[in-house]
């Protein structure tokens, strides 16, 4: 079967929407938003940043409109553009969070950084690495950012984490990374590192909105302390990822824990994206599988549907996701060469 894949950015110019757990769709389903790097190709992480703008279209691609201008950021997420609301885009420009109204085209800016936002929650979830990354002087940690009063707080700090007795079991935390609400913005989770013998060990954790009820992701691979490729939360009281301490990597789901509760799909996978129900998975193939595919399971699938093919980069991820009504998947498509990145929607109405 084929599915027809539309281009969303200008097929000329280095493009990318956010990331596998952020859509680029807006609520309603109307427009898009995404990052189109302006000042050159840019590396994947910060070692050869670039400049740009964040760009607002119909969800056709049509009605190019140009929202804004970000400093110089790594070709992995771009300026984390991301949806506030049907008629809000927020992203990050240097030290600064920018809020946009698109309909006014208004922007309001904020000391801050952007990651993941939760409308139930009303604010932006994100690691201080960030502040202190963008020059603002934030303890590293994990912050709440309110878009109302822009006020922030800290939810963890790294001194509050590295006194916890099985982060210490790791070492003292030296990053932090990976924030995310769940769905109903009970918990947030995030990423700590902590650097025993020199040695990096990935620990997640999830914990209330406010600091409290603190629980460790017990979760190894070859007897250390290791994550899920690419978890997210599957909802407020479990995570789902791809199991690499299994053969084939299946996609999984655990409690928030660790315990095992089910595999979800069998077959490839790498950033995996769930639908709203639960059910169905957008996922794309492990690195340096060729080609790249886009590719849709149901739950207990063994074998996809195939959506797309592309070239594998080594500059940015595919990081597919479902739109707005689970119809589509939003992804970047890598070109022949690693110069190349393209936004684009497959659609799959019949499946």
């Amino acid at each position: 079967m084929d599915f027809p894949v539309r281009l969303i950015s200008d097929g000329k110019t280095f493009s990318v929407h956010t990331y596998f757990d952020i859509c680029p769709e807006s609520p309603d389903g109307k427009h898009v938003v995404y990052s189109r790097f302006t000042g050159g190709i840019p590396s994947r992480d910060f070692s050869a940043p670039k400049t740009g703008h964040v760009i607002l279209v119909d969800r056709d691609g049509g009605a190019v409109r140009v929202i804004g201008c970000f400093a110089p950021r790594a070709a992995h997420t771009g300026a984390y553009a991301l949806w506030i609301d049907n008629a809000t885009v927020a992203y990050q420009d240097g030290a600064e969070l920018c809020i946009v109204d698109i309909e006014r085209g208004a922007t309001r800016r904020l000391k801050g950084a952007c990651q993941m936002f939760n409308p139930a929650a009303g604010a932006i979830f994100q690691p201080g690495e960030m502040y202190t990354k963008s020059g603002n002087d934030f303890p590293p940690g994990f912050y709440r950012l309110d878009i109302q009063s822009g006020k922030v707080s800290a939810v963890i700090t790294v001194k509050e984490l590295a006194q916890l007795p099985f982060v210490i079991s790791i070492g003292i935390p030296y990053e932090v990374s990976h924030a995310k609400w769940s769905p109903g913005a009970k918990r947030v989770a995030g990423r700590i590192d902590g650097n025993r013998k020199e040695g990096r060990y990935p620990l997640i954790f999830s914990c209330l909105p406010d600091g409290s009820d603190f629980i460790p992701f017990r979760y190894y691979s070859n007897g250390n302390i290791d994550k899920p490729m690419h978890w997210n939360f599957y909802d407020d009281n479990s995570f789902y990822g791809y199991d690499v301490s299994r053969p084939h990597r299946p996609c999984c789901r655990w409690g928030l824990d660790g315990t095992f509760v089910e595999i979800l799909h069998e077959g490839d996978g790498n950033h995996g994206a769930v639908s709203k129900n639960g059910d169905c998975f957008v996922t794309d193939s492990w690195y340096g599988v060729e080609p790249r595919r886009i590719m849709f399971y149901r739950r207990g699938d063994k074998n996809p549907v195939v959506l797309a093919e592309m070239p594998q980069s080594k500059i940015v991820d595919a990081h597919p996701v479902f739109s707005s009504d689970g119809r589509r998947a939003y992804f970047n498509r890598t070109g022949s060469d690693d110069h190349g990145s393209q936004v684009c929607a497959v659609d799959f109405p019949d499946i």
